[in-house]
C-alpha cells in the first residue's frame, strides 16, 4: 500500500505542484507575520538592553494613561532619587521625538524618510551606550553632536552649520561630533545637545527634564528599586524598570506591526478556507477517478483502513511539502514586509529576521491539519469502496443535490438575510458578524443548488455563440454540480471580500470628501505632516499673516487633558481655538454659539460626553493638564458630534472615550492659561476677496519653506490626501486578496486538469467524430470561463451585502453616506472572465493534444 500510495501521489506532478503551492500560500501568510513580530520584539529587546536604565521615573499623567511626549519631570526630582536607598546614580535626560534638523541649503538631514529627529542631552556616563566617532561632545548652546547614520545619508561633516527646527522655533548648531549607537539601529536620526540647550530649545525651561533615569545600587533588584521612588516621589510620577520600558516599546513601536499583522493573519486565514476548498475537491475528483483502482485493491485484499489511509497519507505529505516551501515563502514575505515597514521611517531594515521555533511548529502544524482535514472526507468516501467497484466505469458523475442540503442551506441564507437587516437596521456589529459567517457557509452548503439555477443564466449566450461546443460546455458544467460549486467557492470568497472591502472603502472616501466640504471652513489649513514632526512654531503664524492676499489666519491648538464631571474622569485632547474664528472653527454646536463657548472660562464639549454624565449649558466641569495644572470651567455649549471616519492626524490615546466624536473645546486664551507653552497645531487661513488662490497658496508656501514638515492644503488638497490613505489601504488588501485569488484560481485549473483525465474517453470521441483541436481548446475554455462566472457572481451577491451592511454598521462612526463602485464591480467581473481564460490554459492544451485513438481505447 505504501508503493501505490506513492506512485499515485507522483503520477500527477501537475496536481501535486499547484495543491502544494495552494498549502504554500496559505502558510506563508502567517509564518511571515510571526516571523516580523518576533523580529520586531527582538531588536526593541535588545535596543532596551543598550540604553534603558534599571528604572525610569517619569510623570504619571491624568487618568493613569500612557506618559505623552511633552510630559515632564521637576529637575528637583533628580536630587530626590538620589537620596532613595539603593540608588547609585541619578541622571536627568531629554528625550524629544518631534525635530526637525536642516543643513546650510534647507534640506532635511536625516537617514530615514521620517524627517524627525530624536532630540536628547548628552550624558557622559559610563552606562551611556553612545560613543564618539569623531569631534567632541556638545560644549554649549551652538554645539550638536549628530548620529554617523544621519550624518553619512545627508554628507554632514564636523564643523558644518545645522538648523534645528522644535517646538518653540529653530536655532543654528554647529556639528561638533558624530556619534554612533552599537548594537542597535543604525539607522536611528538622534542629535544631542548639551543639557541647559536640551532644556531650553527642546522642553522650554530649564528646571525640567523628561525623565529621570536611575542606576540601581548592587544587590538591589529593579522591581524593589521601583516601589521605594514611587513611594519616595508620590502619586505624580510613575517609576518603570528595564523590562516594563522594554514591553512599553514594543507596545508602541508594535501597533504599526500588530496593525500589518493583524491584516496577514486575517488573509491568512481566508487562504486557508480558499485551500480547503481546493485541496478537498481534488481529492474528491481523484477518488471519483480512481474508483475501478480502488476497487481493485479492496478485491486484492485490501481492507477499508489501509484504503483511507493511503488518501491521508497522501495528503500528509502534500501538507509537509508546502508547509516546507510556505515557511520559505514566509521568510521572503517577512522581508518585504520589514521592507514596507522601514519606508515608513521605522530603520526596520537594520534588522536581522528572527526564527523561533515556534514559527516552524506553525508552519508545519498548520499545513498538515488542513491538508487531513480537508482529505478526510474523501478518504472515507475512497475507504467506502466496494471490491464491485472495480466493474464500474470509473469518473462517474455523482448524483444531484440532496434535500438535506437544500435545507440546511435556505435555512443559513435566512439566518444570513435577516441578520444582515439587523446589522444595517440597528448598526450591530454582532450582527454583522453573524450575517458574514452564515452568509458564507449559507453559499457553500448551497452551492450545488445555485449551479443549477445560476449556470444556465451564465452560460445563456453559449448555445447561440459557440453552437455545439456552447451547449456541451453547459452541460459539462452542470454534470457534476457539487464540483463546480466547490471550485466556484474558493473564487466566490475572494471576490467577496473584495467587493465588501470596494463599497466599504467608496464609502468612507465619500463621506470624507462631504465632511471636508462640510467642515473645512477655510481657503488654506497650514499644518505638519504628521503627528511625529515638531509642531508650528509660535512665528509661523505671524509669516503666514504678512503674505499679500492673506485676509486672516486663525489659530487652534491641542492639549493633553483628563475632563472630570459626575464622578467620571476621561482622558483626552482639548481643542483650543479662537473665539472670533466663525466660519473657519473647525466644530459645530448642537447647542449655544461660539461666543458661548470660547468664552474665558467657558467649555464645549460633546453632545455624547453631555448625555452620558448629565452635563448640561452652565454645568461646571474640572480640567486637569498633564502638567498637573487645574480648573473648573462652566459649559457654555454642546457640540454636534463630528465622526472622521478616516483616521485623523494626531495620535489617538488609550482609553480616549472622544476618540470618534468631538472633542472638549475652549478659547485659545484659556487653554495657554492652562497649559502655558502650547504650540499652535494648525492655522486656517482665509484670503482676500479678489485674491487668486493658487498664487497666495504658492506665497504661503514660499513663506514657510523654512519649516519643512508644514504643508498647506486647500479643500482640494484635503480630500485627495484623504483619497490616498484609503486608497493605500486598498492597495494592501487587494494586493493580498490578489494571492487569495491566485489560490483560487489553481482550484480551477486542479478541476479542469482531473475533468480532462476523467474525460479521456469522452474527448477521444468527440475527436473522433469531428471535433477539430481548436474546438476542443474552446470547450475547456467556456467550462473554465462558466466556472468563474458562476463564482464572481456569488461572490459579488455576497460581497456586496456585506459592505452595506457594514457601512450602516459604521454610519454611526461617520461612514454615513453609501457608495458603491460599479466601475471596480464591472472590473471583478471583466477579472473573472480573465480569471477563467487564464485557468483553462493549460487543461484545454492538454485536451486538445490528446491522441484519438488512445484516448478512444482508454478505461
Amino acid at each position: 500500500m505504501r508503493r501505490v500510495t506513492l506512485r499515485g501521489l507522483f503520477a500527477h506532478r501537475g496536481r501535486l505542484v499547484m495543491s502544494v503551492l495552494a498549502v504554500a500560500l496559505s502558510v506563508a501568510f502567517l509564518t511571515g507575520t510571526l516571523m516580523v513580530t518576533d523580529t520586531v520584539t527582538d531588536a526593541l529587546d535588545r535596543m532596551t538592553a543598550a540604553t534603558a536604565a534599571d528604572v525610569t521615573v517619569t510623570a504619571r499623567p491624568p487618568a493613569d494613561e500612557d506618559p505623552d511626549d511633552s510630559d515632564t519631570v521637576p529637575a528637583g526630582t533628580v536630587a530626590k532619587v538620589r537620596a532613595v536607598p539603593g540608588v547609585a546614580d541619578a541622571r536627568g535626560v531629554i528625550r524629544s521625538p518631534r525635530v526637525v534638523v536642516l543643513d546650510g541649503h534647507d534640506a532635511t538631514v536625516g537617514a530615514t524618510s521620517d524627517p524627525s529627529f530624536l532630540g536628547l542631552n548628552w550624558l557622559p556616563t559610563g552606562r551611556h551606550p553612545v560613543r564618539l566617532t569623531a569631534g567632541h561632545e556638545p560644549r554649549g548652546p551652538g554645539e550638536a553632536v549628530i548620529d554617523a547614520g544621519a550624518a553619512a545619508a545627508s554628507r554632514v561633516r564636523l564643523g558644518d552649520p545645522l538648523r534645528v527646527v522644535t517646538a518653540g522655533g529653530s536655532f543654528p548648531v554647529t556639528v561638533a561630533g558624530v556619534a554612533a549607537l552599537p548594537g542597535v539601529t543604525p539607522d536611528a536620526t538622534l542629535i544631542f545637545f548639551d543639557t541647559g540647550t536640551a532644556q531650553a530649545r527642546l522642553l522650554g525651561s530649564r528646571d525640567v527634564f523628561t525623565a529621570v533615569e536611575i542606576d540601581a545600587a548592587a544587590g538591589v533588584s529593579h522591581p524593589v528599586l521601583e516601589q521605594r521612588v514611587e513611594a519616595a516621589l508620590g502619586a505624580g510620577f510613575r517609576a518603570q524598570t528595564r523590562a516594563e520600558a522594554a514591553k512599553a516599546a514594543a507596545d508602541e513601536l508594535g501597533e504599526l506591526v500588530a496593525f500589518l499583522g493583524g491584516v496577514m493573519v486575517a488573509f491568512a486565514g481566508v487562504a486557508l478556507l480558499v485551500s480547503t476548498f481546493l485541496i478537498f475537491n481534488t481529492f474528491s475528483m481523484l477518488v471519483a477517478a480512481r474508483t475501478r483502482e480502488v476497487g481493485l485493491l479492496r478485491a486484492l485484499g485490501a481492507d477499508r483502513r489501509q484504503v483511507g489511509r493511503s488518501v491521508l497519507v497522501e495528503a500528509l505529505m502534500l501538507g509537509v511539502v508546502g508547509a516546507t516551501f510556505g515557511l520559505l515563502a514566509g521568510s521572503g514575505l517577512a522581508l518585504g514586509l520589514m521592507a514596507a515597514v522601514d519606508g515608513l521611517g521605522s530603520g526596520a531594515s537594520a534588522m536581522s529576521l528572527v526564527l523561533r521555533p515556534h514559527t516552524p511548529v506553525t508552519a508545519y502544524g498548520l499545513g498538515v491539519l488542513v491538508t487531513l482535514w480537508s482529505a478526510y472526507l474523501p478518504a472515507r468516501r475512497a475507504a467506502r469502496i466496494a471490491p464491485v467497484a472495480a466493474l464500474r466505469v470509473a469518473g462517474a458523475p455523482s448524483a444531484g443535490t440532496s434535500r438535506r442540503r437544500t435545507a440546511i442551506g435556505a435555512l443559513l441564507l435566512a439566518v444570513g438575510a435577516i441578520a444582515s437587516a439587523v446589522a444595517a437596521g440597528a448598526g450591530s456589529g454582532v450582527a454583522l458578524t453573524v450575517a458574514v459567517v452564515t452568509g458564507l457557509l449559507a453559499f457553500v452548503v448551497s452551492g450545488p443548488v445555485l449551479a443549477r439555477l445560476l449556470i444556465p443564466a451564465v452560460t445563456a449566450a453559449y448555445p447561440r455563440l459557440f453552437g455545439a461546443v456552447g451547449r456541451l460546455s453547459r452541460s459539462n458544467t452542470l454534470r457534476n454540480p457539487r464540483r463546480t460549486g466547490a471550485t466556484a467557492a474558493a473564487l466566490m470568497i475572494g471576490i467577496a471580500v473584495v467587493g465588501a472591502v470596494a463599497v466599504l472603502a467608496s464609502s468612507m472616501d465619500t463621506s470624507v470628501q462631504r465632511r471636508i466640504d462640510a467642515t473645512l471652513g477655510a481657503d488654506y489649513v497650514v499644518s505638519t505632516t504628521a503627528m511625529e514632526d515638531p509642531p508650528l512654531a509660535p512665528e509661523v503664524a505671524g509669516v503666514v499673516r504678512r503674505v499679500p492676499g492673506v485676509a486672516r489666519v486663525t489659530r487652534t491648538k491641542v492639549a493633553d487633558v483628563a475632563v472630570s464631571a459626575g464622578g467620571h474622569t476621561e482622558h483626552t485632547w482639548m481643542l483650543g481655538i479662537e473665539p472670533d474664528a466663525g466660519a473657519m472653527a473647525p466644530v459645530r454646536y448642537e447647542r449655544g454659539a461660539a461666543a458661548d463657548a470660547l468664552a474665558p472660562g467657558r467649555i464645549a464639549v460633546g453632545s455624547d460626553y453631555a448625555k452620558e454624565h448629565g452635563v448640561t449649558i452652565g454645568s461646571v466641569v474640572t480640567l486637569t493638564t498633564s502638567a498637573g495644572r487645574t480648573a473648573q470651567l462652566t459649559v457654555g455649549a454642546i457640540l454636534a458630534e463630528d465622526r472622521n471616519p478616516a483616521q485623523g492626524r494626531r495620535k489617538e490615546k488609550v482609553g480616549d472615550t472622544s476618540r470618534h466624536g468631538s472633542r472638549p473645546t475652549v478659547g485659545v486664551g484659556t487653554l495657554d492659561r492652562l497649559a502655558p507653552g502650547t504650540p499652535d497645531d494648525t492655522l486656517r487661513v482665509s484670503l482676500e476677496k479678489g485674491a487668486e488662490p493658487r498664487v497666495v497658496a504658492e506665497e504661503i508656501r514660499h513663506a514657510v519653506a523654512r519649516y519643512p514638515q508644514l504643508r498647506v492644503r486647500g479643500p482640494a488638497e484635503y480630500k485627495a490626501l484623504a483619497g490616498e490613505q484609503i486608497n493605500g489601504l486598498l492597495l494592501l488588501v487587494y494586493g493580498l486578496l490578489a494571492l487569495t485569488i491566485v489560490i483560487a484560481v489553481l482550484g480551477v485549473v486542479n478541476t479542469l486538469a482531473l475533468s480532462v483525465v476523467e474525460r479521456i474517453r469522452e474527448l477521444g470521441l468527440l475527436r473522433a467524430v469531428g471535433a477539430t483541436r481548436a474546438q476542443v481548446r474552446r470547450l475547456v475554455r467556456l467550462e473554465s470561463t462558466a466556472i468563474a462566472g458562476y463564482g464572481a457572481t456569488l461572490g459579488l451577491v455576497l460581497g456586496l451585502s456585506w459592505g452595506v451592511a457594514a457601512q450602516r454598521v459604521l454610519a454611526a462612526e461617520g461612514v454615513d453616506t453609501l457608495t458603491v463602485p460599479w466601475t471596480t464591480i464591472l472590473a471583478v467581473v471583466l477579472g473573472s472572465v480573465v480569471v477563467g481564460r487564464l485557468a483553462a490554459v493549460l487543461p484545454a492544451r492538454r485536451a486538445a493534444r490528446l491522441d484519438v485513438l488512445r484516448a478512444v481505447a482508454a478505461d
